[in-house]
């Protein structure tokens, strides 16, 4: 982005990712095979559409909706929901390619993985809870990974097994984490034991211990890597020290949008407010709310854009599609998308809810 709010990608930068998501959001519900082919090769800056198996991504961030079909278990010490490959939100960095189970020899969870051999590839997996497991796959070609919790180095992880390959395992566990936001990012290392003739590595189902839905809290902050928000369109992903939790996102193809499902009785969004920052548009459970300008003469980063109160108690959709637009002030339509503030308050006697517009 113009004017260094949001600089445009450079591939050689590790702090500007690229994300494209341009699959329909029915194709995400179908063929879960064609998927990973598909929306992989999506990535901005990779590949075209492909019905193939070899899915493949470069310097590429991939978003996917939570799916409805994450399953929950119930164990003995805490709550535990198994989250697919293709059903959480995982995004993707560098060359990853999609196998199914007939292809794997063995019985996958969900019936597909992914997996990379190339030094530096990411898979970054976000969640809120207390714990998490990651499910991958132990093989003869496989090689060693490095593992980072909420950025921060926490193991090295040697991935061999024998077999071709064996059954999946549990190949990294933490527990007793803070309750809220987390991430777990998996780093292919390039690298093997001796015992071991390949660096693959493969990310197939993610275990969260003690998924966390819903707050008694008056406010709860929401990041915008959560399950609970889902993308469509271009999107860059930007890490700044001042905005919410470190990262952002940024867009400017009209049309493209962002769904945030929540459960509460209001809601407020966090955004960025430039020199470059243009006009979005606001649908709150369908029903247009308005547009608005998030221009400013200066950079004005963990800005309160759109806020709402006094909903009905329960599941609400906050949707945001940039629009293309911009006043004449401003030099270009870029818009950011930061944090979401839930409120769960019981809603006031006397009325709907209560729209609040900043501009």
């Amino acid at each position: 982005m113009d004017g260094g709010l949001l600089p445009m990608v450079d591939e050689s930068h590790p702090a500007l990712i690229c994300l494209d998501v341009t699959m329909k959001q029915s194709a995400l519900r179908t063929k879960r095979l064609k998927l990973w082919a598909a929306v992989l090769q999506a990535a901005i800056l990779c590949l075209s559409a492909s019905s193939g198996t070899g899915a493949r991504t470069v310097a590429g961030v991939l978003a996917l909706p939570q799916a409805a079909g994450a399953t929950t278990t119930v164990g003995t010490a805490a709550q535990v929901t198994r989250f697919e490959e293709s059903a959480a939100r995982l995004m993707v960095e560098g060359d990853w390619f999609g196998m199914d189970s007939a292809t794997a020899g063995v019985e996958l969870s969900g019936g597909l993985a992914v997996y990379s051999r190339v030094n530096g590839s990411t898979a970054t997996f976000g969640f809120r809870g207390t714990g998490v497991k990651w499910i991958g796959l132990p093989c003869e070609t496989c090689g060693i990974a490095e593992v980072y919790v909420d950025g921060a180095y926490a193991d090295t992880i040697d991935t061999f097994g024998p077999g071709r390959p064996g059954p999946p395992a549990t190949m990294f566990a933490i527990s007793d984490l803070p309750a809220g936001s987390h991430t777990l990012t998996i780093q292919v290392a390039g690298r093997w034991s001796s015992s071991s003739s390949g660096a693959d590595v493969f990310v197939d189902a993610f275990d969260v211990e003690g998924l966390i839905t819903g707050t008694n809290a008056p406010v709860t902050r929401i990041e915008e890597h959560d399950l609970a928000v889902t993308y469509t369109g271009t999107w860059w992903l930007v890490m700044r020290p001042d905005v919410s939790g470190g990262t952002c996102l940024k867009g400017q193809d009209p049309g493209s949008r962002v769904t945030f499902s929540f459960n509460g009785t209001g809601v407020s969004f966090i955004g960025f407010r430039a020199e470059v920052t243009g006009i979005l548009r606001i649908y709150l459970d369908g029903v247009y709310a308005g547009d608005f300008d998030t221009y400013a003469p200066i950079h004005l980063p963990q800005q309160l854009i759109y806020s709402v109160a006094n909903l009905p108690a329960g599941p609400h959709v906050l949707t945001i599609e940039v629009t293309g637009n911009y006043n004449r002030l401003s030099c270009c339509a870029w818009i950011a998308i930061d944090a979401f503030d839930v409120i769960s308050r019981p809603p006031s006697s006397g009325g709907g809810g209560r729209r609040k517009r900043l501009l």
